[in-house]
């Protein structure tokens, strides 16, 4: 780590040890309208250090929390969430800028992509806007944007698209077939890992009956992709398997499943890895985030500390996020 990097963590962990007052927003865990906005959960990152962050985030970032305590309850983003549908918030490795579907009105189709903006984790989410140079009169799901805004992948008809900008005050261009990834079934989901290095997805290409598996691809510089190969590790078979969420080194994997042991429906679980040489050991379920509805992982900070994930325990899909606490 270069020493502006250690300077910014430094600053990050005395602000956190002046008091705990910053973390802020957790409550009973009941999902509800007009909830304190879930950004207030997150640590507050001074704007003049956060894109740095975001750059230095892959080269031993220090965490802010107990990465091996449970998650506590997690809250709604009030600000984001509508009267409808809505879900998969994926955001910038700085956290400040995310994209989601919503089924919300004024949009083009059933679900459209949005857009949000705050000045810090710490900020309440403003400026949603509907992304409309991507949407279809069908669904348009799955958002997940590169590190500079330039790329944007997203699913479409049970495919995988890509859609690119010159600049991020630019449109997005209209999206098209991402290259060899897709197959002749549906595939969906993408995730792309905080440096851009692996895109992960899933797909039902290997099953008659519909059933998701985990694959991964790297995208390449010619603008292809390598050939998608299956996220390898024990169980990792077992059941429906969709929606992964990777950490920024690739060593910790979070993925939706129906598979047993959980509280019922999709339930989040959590493997991990000691490198991206061996397979992911053992999933666990994440007990302390399980409704008998259904969740699903979004998006995970580079340290561990926040977990974005979507869920419909309210009766319809809204966006949270579970903040772990400082040690």
């Amino acid at each position: 780590m270069n020493g502006r990097a250690r300077g910014i963590v430094i600053a990050t962990l005395a602000a956190a040890a002046a008091g705990c007052a910053a973390i802020l927003g957790i409550d009973d865990g009941t999902p509800r309208e007009g909830t304190t906005d879930a950004s207030d959960a997150s640590f507050d990152v001074a704007d003049a250090g956060a894109n740095d962050a975001a750059v230095d985030a892959f080269d031993g970032f220090v965490p802010m929390c107990d990465v091996d305590a449970a998650f506590p309850p997690p809250i709604a983003f009030s600000k984001l969430n509508s009267t409808t549908n809505d879900a998969h918030l994926r955001v910038t490795p700085n956290e400040l800028t995310g994209y989601f579907q919503s089924a919300r009105d004024g949009g083009l189709g059933s679900y459209d992509i949005y857009t949000a903006t705050r000045t810090s984790i710490g900020d309440t989410w403003t400026g949603v806007a509907d992304v409309t140079t991507v949407d279809t009169t069908s669904a348009d799901d799955d958002p997940t944007i590169s590190a500079d805004q330039l790329t944007l992948y997203l699913a479409h008809g049970s495919q995988i698209y890509r859609a690119t900008r010159a600049s991020i005050t630019a449109p997005f261009g209209a999206p098209s077939l991402a290259p060899t990834i897709n197959s002749a079934a549906a595939d969906f989901g993408p995730y792309l890992v905080d440096d851009g290095s692996a895109l992960y997805f899933s797909s039902t290409r290997n099953s008659d009956a519909g059933v998701s598996e985990l694959f991964v691809t790297q995208p390449l510089a010619d603008g292809g992709f390598t050939a998608p190969a299956g996220v390898n590790g024990t169980n990792l078979k077992t059941a429906d398997n969709r929606f992964a969420a990777v950490t920024a080194d690739q060593l910790v994997l979070y993925f939706g499943s129906n598979r047993g042991a959980g509280a019922g429906g999709y339930d989040i679980w959590v493997a991990t890895r000691a490198s991206t040489s061996v397979a992911f050991g053992t999933p666990r379920v994440l007990a302390e985030l399980g409704t008998t509805s259904d969740e699903t992982p979004d998006w995970v900070s580079s340290d561990r500390c926040r977990l974005y994930f979507s869920s419909n325990r309210s009766a319809r899909y809204e966006l949270y996020v579970a903040t772990k606490t400082p040690p």
